[in-house]
């Protein structure tokens, strides 16, 4: 009779690191940077204590560090010379580079492709305001019309003109811009945003022989693209509490490396090499599905199961998305705010 097959017990070490961290942001991001300095403080005179757990004692000091990120990010933004600007409601002629396609600022009674404003999220490199220019960095959200900046790809630079507001949510975008015209100086995208827009509008047009909600629906399943989504769809999928179906997570990505790393392994390819080639096939569908919160996520956590792949060493799905927390968190502590 075989023995019952043993389970190797639960990898649970990054996880207090992760939820400290994440806990941090977000105190940090609500309540400033004097509250991210004073946690960073408190946690650095724990870890300083050397307590006998390394478990406790490597989350309070990624608690520390997190506290001193996120008082550096909320200090600058609080700083940043548009945020006073934003607060008196002042005129602007902002340069940004976008960070994000143009989203359908969707409103009651208006189908979805014809609404008349839509979302754009941008970095700031140069700024005019009031009897004043600076150049520097900075998020901002464009309230735009659609005429003129529907179509725009991430990466392109363009100038906009409008009236500055103070932001609704703590995520460390600095102002919004309400703009009021199409946009001037137009530069070109970088070449491999131009081909996934490519491809993106490629895929539109091939469903474009299916009826509306369906032609609309396809895209946002596949890479996540709801541009063309219906209202009714829309409305139906959130009354039925599937929107997440729309976002591209772990399944898309992993249909697709595993179905590179499957051939592979049929082809009796080395390890490296076919943790190597999903890893290109995973950033080039990033770039696809363009990098939302749970594209990101799913993205981060199959690069470190692609790593111990490539290791030849044991993966555990509970111990990338802990270490995916910590790498995205810091590399961007307004992810904090998105579960």
């Amino acid at each position: 009779m075989r023995a019952p097959t043993e389970h190797p017990p639960v990898d649970l070490r990054l996880v207090p690191a992760a939820a400290a961290a994440w806990a941090v942001m977000l105190l940090g991001l609500g309540l400033g940077p004097i509250a991210g300095g004073l946690v960073a403080c408190v946690a650095a005179a724990l870890a300083c204590r050397g307590h006998r757990a390394p478990v406790l004692l490597a989350a309070a000091g990624t608690a520390a560090a997190a506290g001193i990120v996120i008082a550096a990010h909320t200090f600058l933004v609080v700083a940043h010379p548009l945020h006073e600007q934003a607060l008196r409601g002042a005129a602007a002629t902002l340069r940004v580079v976008l960070r994000d396609d143009p989203r359908t600022l969707r409103t009651t009674g208006q189908p979805g492709p014809a609404a008349a404003r839509v979302v754009v999220p941008a970095d700031v490199v140069t700024t005019t305001a009031g009897a004043g220019s600076w150049s520097g960095g900075g998020r901002v959200l464009l309230l735009a019309p659609a005429q003129g900046w529907q179509g725009l790809l991430p990466g392109q630079a363009v100038t906009a003109e409008g009236l500055l507001a103070p932001p609704d949510r703590h995520d460390l975008t600095v102002a919004v811009l309400r703009v009021r015209d199409v946009p001037h100086d137009v530069a070109d995208p970088p070449w491999w945003q131009s081909a996934a827009g490519g491809l993106r509008s490629g895929l539109r047009v091939a469903t474009g022989t299916l009826p509306p909600a369906e032609a609309g629906l396809l895209p946002g399943l596949a890479i996540g693209d709801t541009s063309t989504l219906t209202q009714e769809v829309d409305d139906d999928f959130r009354t039925a509490g599937l929107t997440h179906l729309l976002a591209v997570s772990g399944a898309n990505l992993a249909i697709l490396t595993g179905a590179v790393l499957a051939g592979l392994r049929r082809l009796r390819a080395d390890p490296r090499l076919s943790a190597a080639a999903a890893a290109a096939v995973l950033v080039g569908f990033v770039v696809l599905a363009r990098p939302s919160p749970s594209v990101v996520r799913a993205a981060v956590m199959g690069a470190v199961t692609l790593v111990a792949l490539g290791a030849g060493r044991s993966r555990s799905a509970l111990p990338a998305l802990a270490a995916a927390v910590l790498v995205l968190l810091f590399a961007d502590p307004a992810l904090a705010v998105d579960a």
